[in-house]
């Protein structure tokens, strides 16, 4: 009976020294999380790729280009603002579930 009664402290989890929060134990929780996040990463990159592919036909680009503003600054300006709200709300609907 005393045996078991000593049992979980010889584990290292319930030391105060190391555990699941040191070096070693976030190294091993990193490669799960990762895997698992692959998923809603592939979702939003199809949907940036697919949103910066639709966006840069529109004519507000196009005007913008004429105008003489640079790459970035159309980027930046104009393509980025227009498909970050189907982005995030893809994202927060992920979250959210």
């Amino acid at each position: 009976m005393a045996a078991i009664e000593r049992a979980p402290q010889n584990r290292r989890y319930f030391r105060g020294a190391g555990g699941f929060f040191d070096v070693d134990g976030l190294t091993h929780i990193f490669m799960p999380a990762f895997n698992l996040a692959l998923f809603k990463l592939s979702l939003l990159i199809r949907l940036t790729r697919s949103g910066t592919r639709k966006t840069l036909l529109q004519d507000y680009i196009k005007f913008a280009r004429a105008k003489g503003l640079s790459n970035a600054r159309v980027i930046s300006v104009h393509l980025l603002k227009n498909i970050m709200i189907p982005m995030l709300k893809v994202l927060v609907w992920s979250l959210v579930r």
